[in-house]
């Protein structure tokens, strides 16, 4: 046998005259496993009279790696404040 980079001769040998009886590719597979979340998102805090302020918070998730479902992978969450007093 004979390898070449990706490429593997398998010499037949077997006195039949076949020489190179098979030429077989060598598949080589290599996998890294990486998973996470990232979101992007702005906040807005504005007041109005020193007396109401108002919070909001939107941000989109996109989470990645081999544990994340198709429905968990892209979504997004909102949050808001609403803050008054006399």
């Amino acid at each position: 046998m004979v390898v070449m980079g990706d490429l593997c001769i398998l010499d037949g040998g077997g006195g039949g005259g076949e020489g190179n009886a098979a030429v077989k590719d060598a598949i080589t597979s290599e996998s890294d496993e990486y998973s996470g979340e990232l979101w992007v998102g702005t906040k807005v805090n504005k007041t109005w009279r020193e007396s109401i302020t108002l919070s909001a918070l939107v941000k989109k998730f996109n989470a990645f790696g081999p544990s994340v479902s198709e429905t968990s992978a892209n979504y997004w969450e909102a949050d808001v404040w609403l803050k008054w007093e006399f």
